[in-house]
């Protein structure tokens, strides 16, 4: 039996991983395929997978080749990538290293509709005011190719939903370099056709088999179209720009023309059912002119106009005579009651006890003015008693006699020993004042002391005079 030989994961795929660096060049080789997986991860790497019919490969494009990148990454592009084959050695999985990435025939056409798109939307095409569906649609122009299937599409369904409709055919090629200039003619021709609304149509394709409807004029022209336009090119999931620009778009051109004209079946059950509503409300206004008129028929004014105006003149004249007696009722009544209330303000006459309170009043004013009177007199003789008393303690009256009031310092002297030899002092007198200054001291009986002072005139007196008290 012979000897097993034993190696690590790690040696194997490290010896694979040498193989295909050694014996496997790339350089120059762009890989062709479409994207699917894509992953974009928050440190800026692509993780996706390029794959064709029968194969996909596992790829990762680091961020500093992705921010090389001139356009957007988008799942289901096609695309050419070059790069290396390596091997991923804590996986040992098989990777392809991606460092140049470019559209690949589609991807390029789906590239310029992006351009133009965006073009387009900055320009304010997609953004005009939309026309609105007008009622009643005729005449209906179809621009498409003439012997396409779409044409026979909208012409069988218009004649089912609404026979009556007129078509006119503006044929134009929907394929290929010259479609644009194509279609762009027919579009002046039908707008200036003076119809209701215009279908531009197209059965379905490839992508770049309707790349003819994202021509730029042909978006300008819808913007600007005086007529109403719908769109139905292509499948469901194909939009073109003729789509944005148009006034409404429809998925295809069986959807357009059931758009643009209504089912002659649905008009005709809203017709029965109008007039089914139009007979029943006749029915209910006939109901009710019946019965108004067997109203009128019981009215005995309509009956026999004569007797009832006879009626009614009697039944007048007794109301007459009804209110004319109640009048005179009133009358005397009313006459009565302003007899009696005559008498009663005859009984209840102010003037009498006006007449009484004047005097009563005239008396108290008397009786008010003596009292004042009195008590004027009894105030006098009060102010003459005080005013005599007031006068005969008046120290006036002792300064008139020859005595005098000294004071200091606003103080009246009562002591010699209040005043100091030089002090000033202030001698009040009958008639005036005078300043004197103390020049000496001398004691008298009794131990009292006698001061000297030479005396002078007050400088405050004015032209030398004293002053004098005021009485």
């Amino acid at each position: 039996m012979s000897e097993q030989l034993v190696v690590p994961v790690s040696a194997l795929v490290t010896r694979i991983k040498t193989t295909l660096q050694q014996n496997l060049r790339l350089n120059g080789v762009w890989i062709q395929g479409e994207v699917s997986n894509l992953t974009k991860h928050r440190s800026g790497h692509y993780y996706f997978s390029i794959k064709d019919a029968a194969s996909e490969l596992t790829c990762v494009m680091f961020r500093s080749y992705v921010q090389k990148l001139t356009f957007p990454l988008e799942e289901g592009m096609s695309v050419l990538a070059s790069g290396e084959i390596n091997v991923y050695e804590q996986r040992g999985s098989l990777q392809f290293y991606v460092r140049a990435l470019k559209p690949d025939g589609v991807g390029e056409l789906y590239l310029e509709l992006e351009r133009r798109k965006k073009k387009l939307e900055a320009e304010g095409v997609f953004a005009m005011n939309k026309r609105p569906k007008p009622r009643g649609i005729q005449k209906i122009g179809i621009i498409t190719a003439k012997e396409g299937a779409a044409l026979q599409d909208v012409r069988t369904t218009i004649a089912r939903r609404w026979p009556m409709a007129e078509l006119f055919l503006f044929p134009a090629t929907v394929q290929g370099k010259q479609a644009p200039a194509s279609i762009l003619r027919a579009l002046d021709q039908a707008d200036d056709a003076g119809l209701d609304a215009i279908l531009l149509v197209r059965g379905g394709g490839s992508f770049e088999d309707l790349f003819c409807f994202n021509d730029e004029a042909i978006a300008r022209r819808l913007a600007r179209m005086k007529t109403y336009t719908v769109t139905g090119v292509g499948h469901e999931v194909d939009t073109t720009l003729a789509d944005y620009a148009a006034d409404h778009r429809t998925a295809t051109p069986t959807a357009a023309a059931q758009w643009i004209t209504p089912d002659q079946n649905e008009v005709m059950q809203w017709f029965e059912q109008k007039r089914a509503q139009l007979i029943q409300s006749m029915n209910s206004r006939m109901d009710q002119a019946a019965a108004k008129l067997l109203q009128y028929q019981s009215n005995p004014y309509l009956a026999d106009p004569l007797a009832w105006g006879q009626r009614k003149e009697l039944e007048l004249q007794a109301a007459f005579m009804k209110l004319k007696s109640a009048q005179t009722a009133f009358s005397a009544a009313q006459n009565s009651r302003l007899t009696t209330l005559r008498l009663d303000l005859s009984r209840h006459d102010p003037r009498g006890r006006i007449q009484t309170e004047s005097v009563r009043l005239k008396q108290l004013d008397e009786a008010l003015q003596g009292g004042i009177r009195e008590f004027a007199r009894a105030q006098r003789d009060r102010l003459s008693r005080t005013a005599s008393l007031l006068d005969a303690y008046s120290p006036l009256k002792v300064l008139a006699r020859g005595y005098a009031m000294v004071t200091i310092d606003g103080q009246i002297m009562t002591s010699v020993s209040q005043a100091a030899a030089d002090s000033l002092v202030d001698i009040r007198l009958q008639d005036g004042q005078v300043k004197a200054s103390i020049i000496g001291q001398t004691a008298g009986a009794g131990k009292e002391k006698e001061t000297d002072a030479v005396c002078g005139l007050d400088p405050k007196a004015e032209s030398g005079s004293l002053h004098q008290e005021e009485r």
